[in-house]
């Protein structure tokens, strides 16, 4: 089987994907896919996807699943530390359509319901395949055979719902997901909600300029003058350096808890931490993009308040363009400058002193600082 790239459109609204695979015999299949987290009713998510036989007709099986037995395991040298955070209370086939799966986290208890549903549409006529069900206390799956071909496309929604013990004003959390999942409409309709909530709340967060409301306008006018000097700051303490033709900053607290200085220094400070030097280059062109928003009179007073000149507007620019970011060898971002040097942290030794179970936590200053501590990534949610 081989992949056929994806693309993607960058619209944080809702996410669309596109691709395909191409199987041994040379047939072709392509897939479309846009996904929500809503934000007019945070209890749902819901993607749609539509897959085109582009060449070929015949059966395929269709899995959809609530999985409650996701660990964090991406990381190798992290699979020896327990990572199954979640305890199974049961799964459930609710109908051909529907499913549910209810668990709850190992050490706070908090339970956490889901339900979903699974529905199907070919040649624009609603599809009601009987499923294959597998089931256990923290997984549940619907298994569908449905026939395609290149005059057939077959769409699918998948709605789902989601509380927890911790949801304020309800009975039962798998009570009230069940209760969601009956009233949810289908996809369509629930990105239309969704995209309006977004625009009210993109509006809602928005610097507006022109008002009558004199409280308002102070408060606009703080945050204005508060952005530009962390922008000032920013470019005050990255330094230019010949070695490396970028501007660098040095001196700076580490991405975790882990590393606080280098190995044998005397002072305590990382150089060129990625997450801040990249957050330093957002700031900078955040404020020079106020140009461009606000009238050239009001961004002119605000400069001269601030006794900003043009001088020290093109060095933001300049910082903002040849920021240094540190990569490994092989091309991922570093944590920082020289990390791939460090010497790998003895995990052995760790677990043979503190057990198994529990992380390294840099009690003492640098505790861990000469050696490589990585963090499994925090990743957002794509979709149910």
């Amino acid at each position: 089987m081989t992949e056929i790239p994806n693309g993607a459109v960058d619209d944080l609204q809702c996410p669309f994907r596109h691709g395909g695979v191409r199987d041994a015999a040379g047939r072709h299949t392509r897939l479309e896919q846009q996904r929500l987290v809503s934000m007019h009713d945070p209890h749902l998510a819901a993607l749609e996807t539509t897959l085109v036989a582009e060449d070929w007709s015949g059966m395929v099986e269709v899995c959809s699943a609530l999985d409650g037995r996701v660990t964090n395991s991406g990381v190798a040298r992290y699979r020896d530390l327990r990572g199954d955070h979640l305890v199974g209370l049961g799964g459930a086939s609710l109908n051909a359509e529907a499913m549910a799966l209810t668990v709850m986290t190992r050490q706070s208890q908090i339970r956490i319901a889901e339900t979903a549903t699974t529905r199907f549409w070919s040649a624009g006529e609603e599809l009601a395949p009987q499923p294959g069900v597998e089931r256990d206390d923290a997984y549940v799956a619907h298994h569908y055979r449905l026939e395609v071909g290149p005059e057939r496309p077959l769409r699918m929604e998948k709605v789902a719902a989601i509380y927890t013990s911790r949801d304020d004003a309800i009975s039962e959390p798998a009570l009230e997901a069940r209760k969601a999942m009956t009233d949810a409409p289908g996809y369509a309709t629930l990105a239309v909600r969704h995209v309006r909530a977004w625009s009210q709340l993109w509006q809602r967060f928005d610097l507006a300029i022109e008002h009558d409301d004199p409280e308002q306008g102070e408060a606009t006018e703080r945050v204005l003058r508060l952005h530009l000097e962390v922008a000032r700051f920013w470019a005050s303490v990255a330094r230019y350096e010949e070695a490396s033709g970028r501007y660098e900053i040095r001196g700076v607290m580490g991405p975790d808890e882990y590393h606080e200085a280098y190995p044998g220094a005397d002072h305590p400070g990382l150089d060129n931490n990625a997450y801040t030097n990249l957050m330093a280059v957002w700031v900078l062109v955040r404020a020079l993009e106020l140009r461009e928003v606000l009238p050239r009179r009001r961004f002119d007073e605000l400069c001269r308040s601030l006794e900003l000149s043009t001088a020290e507007l093109e060095l933001w620019d300049n910082v903002s363009r040849h920021m240094l970011v540190p990569f490994h060898g092989d091309g991922i971002i570093s944590q920082f400058a020289g990390y791939e040097d460090l010497e790998e942290f003895d995990w052995a030794a760790y677990r043979e002193r503190y057990g198994a179970h529990r992380g390294p936590r840099g009690e003492t200053r640098g505790g861990t600082g000469t050696r490589t501590v990585r963090r499994h990534p925090t990743l957002p949610a794509g979709g149910p």
